[in-house]
């Protein structure tokens, strides 16, 4: 009981970290797919403003890192050295638009003779063709002035075109006329345009969370709420009555656990209500059984007593007969009541163990002895053997060992069926549970215990003779006291019976 407690509690933990586990990633999953979506977009420099914005700065107006124009500002370098007027030649500008890098980043090739600016390449696609119409009208404070040492305003560029100036070549014509050379490149703001799309998407976003929120939320609910709907149908059986019911797992984790609880509940309660039914059962049964065994004495001690009154017993000898019928009645009835009080006590906790460890093989010659002399005039014959070690001890409560061996023959008594009756009592070592122990055997000569009422003789108020004796009265708990006293001593009680061949209780008892 106490570790199925501890998986439910360490299941119920674990579903709080389910719960918690579905709530994180019903918040994630719209920021990853949003992420995603940016990156398809602006490939790694998506995430490069979040460690370090201030490369961003820098790049947006300065553009102080990019050389991936290197190679085509050396090229222009090399023909102003040779002839400052070829680089106006449209031959000489096949090499710059065929450059890989000039298509892959839509590079813009600026010249610009005096206030005149002209543009090396156009870019093929429609929004391409745009900016470079745009940049051909471009001039003024816009672009750098002639060896400005690119002192330009990039964030006005920015705004009119979408391009920033990388690289700035000045130079002179063969007539003199001031020439620059202009490398410009296309520059996305990041984390502006990312702004954008969040606000441009917002609804999206807000849209994608709560359908994250809604199908985590409908699966959690329906892991959680059909349980319980079991649960509930299945208190509503049980309250019925129908205690065959059992619920079926669907659940995992602590609701499976809680599911596999209340089956096991279910079977204790209906395993307890038969029991209870079988107690009340054989407390009816015992209670009219007590009434006749106590009402037997009773009418003869009252036919006795009657007897005497009338004058019916008339010699001192009849007189004395009478009398010891009359105590030996009271004295049956005193033994069925003093085994009740026994047997109550021992049930509810109230008789005190006292535990000696005492040489065994001596208790039980004295307890022995003792019966032997008690049925000195009868035809019962006890037999004891004891294959022990001289001095071999046993932790027992004296008193309540006595108790369990007195009743076990007084049964063998009372229900042998035979005339001439042996009773067996032998002792020796054994094992149990692993450890030394002690084996003590009461066995009888007599009738014995049908097979299928072999089980049933250590119950309370079981008797297996339907047919009472109406001369052997008793409460039909002599062998549930010393079933009771073996177990609080922590051992077994079992018994053998074979038709015919009597019955065999085994008591087996650890030393130590």
């Amino acid at each position: 009981m106490e570790k199925k407690r501890d998986r439910i509690s360490g299941g119920t933990r674990k579903l709080r970290g389910k719960m918690f586990f579905m709530w994180m990633i019903s918040l994630l999953i719209p920021i990853v797919i949003l992420i995603s979506y940016n990156y398809m977009l602006y490939g790694p420099k998506a995430f490069i403003f979040l460690t370090n914005p201030e490369f961003f700065n820098r790049e947006i107006w300065q553009m102080e890192r990019y050389n991936s124009s290197e190679y085509t500002s050396r090229y222009f370098n090399n023909l102003i050295l040779e002839n400052p007027d070829s680089v106006l030649n449209v031959k000489n500008h096949d090499v710059i638009l065929n450059e890989d890098e000039i298509r892959r980043y839509e590079m813009i090739v600026l010249i610009r003779r005096n206030d005149q600016v002209i543009s090396v390449n156009d870019l093929s696609t429609k929004a391409g063709k745009e900016v470079t119409e745009k940049m051909k009208g471009l001039g003024g404070d816009v672009l750098p002035k002639f060896k400005g040492g690119m002192e330009t305003n990039n964030q006005e560029l920015f705004v009119k075109t979408g391009y920033v100036v990388q690289r700035q070549t000045d130079f002179y014509f063969n007539d003199g006329d001031e020439g620059s050379i202009f490398i410009l490149r296309k520059f996305t703001n990041i984390p502006g345009r990312i702004s954008q799309a969040v606000m441009q998407n917002l609804i999206l976003i807000i849209g994608m969370m709560a359908l994250m929120q809604a199908f985590f939320s409908y699966r959690m609910s329906r892991e959680i709420t059909r349980p319980i709907d079991d649960i509930i149908q299945a208190t509503n059986q049980v309250r019925d009555g129908n205690f065959s019911y059992r619920m079926k797992s669907r659940a995992r984790g602590v609701l499976n656990e809680l599911v596999l609880a209340i089956n096991d509940m279910i079977v204790d309660l209906d395993a307890g209500r038969k029991y209870r039914r079988q107690i009340e059962k054989t407390r009816q049964e015992f209670l009219a059984n007590l009434s006749h065994d106590l009402k037997t004495p009773m009418t003869s001690i009252k036919i006795h007593i009657d007897a005497i009154r009338d004058g019916v017993v008339s010699t001192p000898e009849k007189m004395d007969r009478y009398l010891s019928n009359i105590h030996r009645k009271v004295q049956d009835m005193d033994s069925m009541l003093e085994e009740l009080k026994t047997f109550s006590e021992l049930e509810t906790g109230i008789g005190n163990y006292t535990f000696y460890n005492v040489n065994f093989n001596a208790v039980m010659e004295d307890i022995i002895d003792e019966f032997r002399y008690d049925i000195a005039d009868s035809p019962i014959e006890i037999r004891y053997h004891a294959d022990l070690p001289e001095g071999e001890t046993v932790e027992v409560d004296v008193e309540k060992m006595k108790r369990v061996v007195l009743n076990i023959i007084t049964n063998s008594i009372k229900y042998a069926k035979t005339e001439t009756l042996v009773i067996d009592v032998n002792m020796k070592n054994t094992v149990y549970n692993e450890v030394p122990a002690v084996q003590l055997s009461i066995k009888d000569n007599g009738v014995g215990v049908p097979q299928d009422k072999l089980d049933r003789i250590f119950e309370k108020f079981y008797r297996a003779d339907e047919a009472r004796s109406h001369q052997q009265p008793g409460s039909g708990l002599g062998l549930a006291i010393a079933k009771t006293i073996v177990e609080q001593h922590g051992g077994s009680i079992e018994a053998i019976s074979l038709p015919g061949e009597g019955l065999e209780i085994i008591i087996t008892l650890q030393k130590i």
